[in-house]
């Protein structure tokens, strides 16, 4: 057995050496062919792409493989797409339009994983009489859709900027189309977050309290992340500096932390108290509120002197 499988070593050793120097000779082979292919890719849509991608323009390279044929329209969005929409409504339309036809499936793919992921929890066996899967399940789905809201948002608001000059030849004010921006960016986490909760009321309806607390304190959390979201890329829109491009990111952050923390501090405190959760919602509400509103209408300040050729 020892001598056979010392056999084995040499044969497959020799193989892997073989299959290697092949390797080699056939790239070599291949290589008076490389200038011409480094040419060839070195214009065209993927050029194009490459830059789009290193100034993080995320909807452009989306834009452009839709302009190639890549991305194939769907029934939902063309349906959408016929709807008559006026006013400030337009721009929510517009951006339903873009999200489903972008991401309509991944879309149902990511919130089918998160449902099955948080029914597993609220179901574990050993905790069937305990509120602590209840708890895990609300700051998972704080933390996971606050992060598809903040990264959405920084994502959008770099596009919204960039055709600022197109935006502001519409006949709304700069408040309004901030308002309404900030409002069609949260659709995907507010809905999100209804369904999300909805499940957990199926799974846990001994919990309604909790429940009914992240059902209402979620969505708002979502729109007052992304409003914030909007004043600190147009505080820093300076996009093609990766410089400020990180601080941006950086500030964001602490963006969030800084209104998350007023935002959140009664019902935790509620539920320390061993007082009912829901007692802490109207303090809640109205502080996001308060951010939210305020967050909207400094950036609309802002947003009507932006001029991004300066």
């Amino acid at each position: 057995q020892a001598v056979m499988g010392g056999v084995s070593g040499v044969l497959s050793g020799f193989f892997l050496l073989a299959l290697g120097t092949f390797g080699l000779w056939g790239a070599f082979r291949q290589a008076e062919w490389m200038y011409d292919a480094a040419a060839t890719q070195g214009g065209g849509p993927g050029a194009t792409t490459r830059e789009l991608m290193r100034t993080n323009n995320v909807a452009g390279v989306r834009a452009q493989q839709a302009q190639l044929g890549k991305i194939k329209r769907n029934r939902l969005s063309a349906r959408f797409a016929q709807t008559d929409a006026r006013g400030g409504f337009a721009i929510l339309w517009r951006e339903v339009v873009i999200q489903l036809r972008l991401k309509g499936a991944w879309s149902v793919v990511f919130m089918s994983l998160m449902i099955v992921g948080g029914a597993y929890v609220l179901t574990l066996p050993r905790f069937r009489n305990s509120l602590v899967p209840v708890y895990i399940y609300m700051g998972g789905s704080l933390y996971f859709i606050g992060l598809i809201a903040f990264a959405t948002a920084m994502m959008s608001f770099i596009e919204v900027l960039r055709k600022v000059e197109l935006t502001k030849a519409l006949p709304f004010s700069p408040s309004q189309v901030v308002r309404s921006e900030v409002v069609a960016k949260s659709i995907n986490g507010v809905v999100l977050a209804i369904v999300f909760y909805a499940v957990g009321f199926a799974f846990r309806p001994d919990a309604w309290e909790l429940m009914l607390t992240g059902l209402i304190l979620l969505p708002t959390f979502v729109v007052m992340t992304t409003a914030t979201s909007f004043l600190v890329a147009v505080l820093f829109p300076d996009f093609e500096d990766p410089t400020q491009r990180g601080f941006r990111g950086l500030m964001n952050l602490l963006g969030v932390v800084i209104t998350v923390g007023p935002f959140l501090v009664f019902p935790v405190g509620a539920l320390f108290l061993k007082l009912s959760p829901l007692a802490a919602v109207p303090f809640s509400l109205a502080i996001g509120a308060v951010i939210t509103v305020g967050a909207i209408l400094w950036s609309g300040q802002l947003y009507a002197d932006y001029n991004p050729s300066e």
